[in-house]
């Protein structure tokens, strides 16, 4: 491999980041999708189906907040 082939540090960081936070990412479009099955089928009420939806939501905007945090960080130390 010459060094035209190599990936670049922030390609690598990048992937890395992306490859962190895929798992809860994943697990909050569970939920979302649980959350609208069940007011679908079981006919859980809407209240609680938006209280659902409203989590992933703030969880999401927690996640791309550490994410920039992180790569941040990640900038400052290399």
């Amino acid at each position: 491999m010459n060094n035209d082939q190599l990936i670049p540090k922030e390609k690598l960081k990048e992937r890395e980041l992306i490859r962190m936070f895929e798992p809860i990412e994943a697990e909050m479009e569970l939920i979302r999708a649980s959350a609208k099955f069940n007011y679908t089928i079981n006919k859980t009420t809407e209240k609680q189906t938006n209280l659902i939806l409203a989590y992933a939501t703030d969880t999401q905007k927690v996640v791309e907040v550490l994410k920039s945090r992180i790569t941040l960080l990640w900038e400052a130390t290399y």
